[in-house]
């Protein structure tokens, strides 16, 4: 299967970030709240459903999400395409064969939002994401429905001129008690759609170092 360009990847990762946002989202609102205390680790699988505008059945793939609160170390891992990892400052991408590929953040913005998307993601900290991204209404009754099952759900439009190019909106649903993503919705600019949806998370106790130090196997 060909391996996504970098830019769909940094929107890849903003859909897996557990949405902060009160009950009922709009732009007045403050969506990106302070979240409540995050598990120091998370470890999930997630399955995809791309649906093409050029394929007449839909695409399935899946990976998995590791989460290390307290090492500052996120590892997103695409089974058969490419992985990503994060720690502290450091961001590193591998392609399908383990080789580890440049990535030019100074040079490439997608990059810049992919990597303020995965500290998003890990640390909980949200107000970067608002240069990116703005929320759109989510009706009472959805916001309703989501806070009985325990989830929390987010609208998000871009408004950087580049993203817009890319995607027309992500509805993210997160577990409100973990942050972690339940189902995550793209529909891109050409007509395409895109849904993620993750299996109940673990929570471990330790994870090894060593996960953050190249790329899994699939």
């Amino acid at each position: 299967m060909h391996c996504p360009r970098l830019s769909l990847f940094s929107l890849a990762l903003l859909l897996i970030v557990g949405s902060a946002g009160q009950a009922l989202v709009s732009e007045e609102s403050d969506p990106l709240a302070q979240l409540p205390k995050l598990p120091p680790r998370l470890e999930l699988t997630f399955h995809t459903e791309r649906h093409l505008s050029i394929f007449p059945e839909a695409l399935h793939s899946q990976g998995s999400l590791v989460i290390d609160r307290p090492a500052a170390a996120v590892r997103w891992h695409f089974n058969g395409e490419v992985t990503l990892i994060l720690v502290g400052d450091h961001l590193r991408r591998f392609d399908p064969q383990g080789a580890e590929e440049r990535i030019h953040l100074a040079r490439d913005p997608s990059a810049q939002s992919l990597k303020r998307q995965m500290i998003a993601f890990r640390d909980g900290d949200w107000a970067g994401l608002l240069e990116w991204f703005r929320p759109r209404t989510i009706s009472e009754t959805q916001a309703k429905a989501d806070a009985e099952a325990g989830h929390r759900r987010l609208h998000l439009e871009p408004v950087d001129q580049e993203l817009s190019r890319l995607i027309t909106s992500i509805v993210i649903v997160s577990e409100i008690a973990t942050a972690a993503p339940v189902l995550v919705e793209v529909q891109s600019a050409n007509g395409d759609t895109t849904a993620y949806r993750f299996d109940p998370p673990s929570l471990p106790e330790e994870l090894d170092p060593v996960i953050f130090q190249g790329p899994p196997g699939d």
